[in-house]
């Protein structure tokens, strides 16, 4: 590298406070490299392109997909998130409600006033979102998010879940094209006919050309309780003797006794119960971010005008006879043919 140094920019200097943050303090020089390696290895940047990013580096933005790759080598996992269009307050309760969601786990994209490429903002709380609004960036309704994910769970699970009268931010996935989303689930999903109870599937939805179904994920983490402290009803989480999660739910606890397993049962108490973050600002569907996203390119599957025009000229040509029409009428394009041929 010429000069023997990497010129941080802002992308690497918010995930290097994220990895701090997250008790991963790692050099700023190591996070510039790693950055630029993926970068290279993703053909986003040349070797001519180089010596421009390590002197000067404004006019060099590093990808979302190498900042995931980064802050995945060391195991702290980060999700794309798209929240387009942005609310008209410019996003700021939008991103407040996600400070609160993801603790200390939210670079956001802004766009500064005159200047090319776009500006990543480590938000840490809802002061920091104010700060970054508030000098006149422009949200772009792109963030980095670290979600408290409990993994892996099944529709019953879910089920209890909702049972318990929490409002769930659950994971889908489509098998089509491995999209993925996080959608809004509260009981009136339990009540919905179509999803009765032993039907395989029954949280599968269709959005747009593609449906979704559950993928084993849930916005929410388990955390340590002492049974005096918890009030109403309680999700327990036990494990069995390979080390699964189970979970059962409780209408009310008295005493340690109530939270016990059944005897026989071959589960034991880990001492944890499920907490779900409030997620009362968040969006109904949020849209995660793909590889070809986080690379910067926008995929065809989720433009829905793209994908209307294509779906009439399919249709179009399928249901119309192609009308041909003789070369022999157009002398002059016969013969450039001849020409080219």
């Amino acid at each position: 590298m010429p000069g023997g140094f990497f010129q941080v920019n802002d992308e690497q200097r918010a995930l290097r406070q994220m990895l701090a943050e997250a008790g991963r303090p790692v050099h700023a020089n190591v996070v510039a490299a790693l950055c630029l390696f993926v970068d290279v290895e993703a053909g986003l940047l040349t070797a001519e392109m180089l010596p421009r990013v390590t002197e000067g580096g404004a006019g060099y933005d590093t990808s979302s997909y190498a900042l995931v790759a980064v802050a995945g080598a060391f195991d702290l996992p980060l999700r794309g998130l798209t929240l387009q269009p942005v609310p008209e307050d410019g996003g700021r309760a939008l991103l407040q409600s996600l400070c609160d969601v993801t603790a200390g786990g939210l670079i956001g994209q802004f766009r500064k006033p005159a200047e090319p490429g776009h500006w990543m903002e480590m938000l840490d709380a809802v002061e920091d979102v104010d700060a970054a609004l508030d000098s006149g960036m422009e949200f772009t309704g792109h963030v980095l998010a670290r979600f408290p994910v409990i993994e892996p769970l099944n529709e019953p699970d879910l089920d209890l879940f909702l049972e318990a009268g929490h409002t769930v931010l659950a994971c889908f996935s489509s098998d089509y094209d491995r999209a993925v989303v996080w959608r809004k689930l509260d009981q009136n999903d339990l009540l919905a006919p179509e999803r009765a109870p032993g039907k395989l599937g029954r949280f599968t939805f269709i959005q747009g050309y593609t449906a979704f179904s559950f993928n084993r994920q849930v916005l929410a983490r388990l955390d340590f309780c002492e049974p005096e402290s918890l009030d109403g009803k309680v999700l327990t989480a036990d494990k069995d003797s390979r080390g699964n999660h189970h979970y059962r739910l409780l209408e009310e606890v008295w005493g340690k006794e109530d939270l016990l397993p059944p005897t026989e049962s071959g589960l034991a108490w880990t001492r944890q119960v499920v907490h779900f973050p409030s997620i009362e600002g968040i969006p109904e569907l949020i849209y995660e971010l793909g590889q070809t996203n986080l690379l910067g390119r926008k995929a065809v599957a989720e433009d829905a005008r793209t994908l209307n025009h294509l779906h009439g000229a399919l249709r179009e040509l399928l249901t119309h006879p192609i009308r041909h029409v003789s070369l022999r009428a157009e002398p002059e394009l016969l013969a450039r043919l001849e020409q080219v041929l």
